[in-house]
């Protein structure tokens, strides 16, 4: 394991404990302490992890399913990206187990609710990756098919590939700046900026199954799964 894992491992304990304690001292740091450790996190996947990771140190995840084809099932997010829980807490994608039980919307019925993982799954990357600034401060790294929920329905940055990969038949338009992406709180996130990735090409991404309802909450807005009965 290289020194740079150590380091950026290191950082992200430190950033952790320091969240923690804010936390339990004031509940107002709760979302300051959240937003703190996810950019810790992606920071640390970004700039440390996965640069080892091409270089040819793959790393397995507990209860996962790896795949290495070209295409990424349906679009998938950086490992580090934070997914939220049934209890409000967050937890990164590439640590969600079978079983646990997410935070999740209802498209149809338009109501929030409760959703299981079914499984796991993860990617060498072959597709564009891009890292979209959210007016919330937080960010999302996923690759370029990946549908999100917006104000005006499911959309992606590459809506043709989305269609092509994703096995629900969701009617997908273009991902822009201008759009809004609901969240959980039950309003909708402007974007301040989409930036390809040309240096995490190559990156092991991520994606869930969940059940029925297809959907979970990653960096507190609403993204759909990949659909592993397909």
């Amino acid at each position: 394991m290289s020194a740079s894992y150590h380091s950026i491992t290191a950082s992200i304990s430190a950033t952790a404990s320091t969240a923690t304690a804010n936390a339990l001292v004031d509940g107002s740091a709760v979302d300051t302490a959240t937003t703190s450790l996810t950019a810790a996190y992606n920071d640390g996947y970004s700039d440390g992890y996965y640069a080892g990771q091409n270089a040819g140190s793959g790393s397995g995840s507990g209860g996962s399913d790896s795949g290495d084809s070209g295409g990424t099932g349906g679009g998938c997010f950086l490992g580090g990206s934070m997914v939220r829980l049934a209890d409000g807490s967050e937890r990164p994608i590439e640590q969600l187990t079978p079983g646990l039980i997410l935070a999740c919307y209802d498209p149809d019925e338009e109501q929030y609710g409760e959703t299981e993982v079914m499984s796991l799954k993860q990617f060498k990357n072959r597709s564009d990756v891009f890292e979209i600034q959210l007016d919330s401060g937080r960010t999302l790294i996923l690759t370029d098919s990946h549908p999100l929920l917006t104000r005006h329905g499911w959309k992606a940055i590459n809506p043709d590939k989305a269609r092509e990969e994703h096995h629900h038949n969701i009617p997908m338009t273009e991902l822009t700046e201008a759009d809004e992406i609901l969240s959980f709180n039950d309003c909708y996130v402007g974007i301040n900026s989409i930036r390809y990735r040309e240096d995490l090409i190559g990156c092991t991404v991520y994606n869930i199954d969940v059940e029925e309802v297809d959907t979970y909450f990653v960096e507190g807005i609403v993204a759909h799964n990949v659909d592993t009965t397909k």
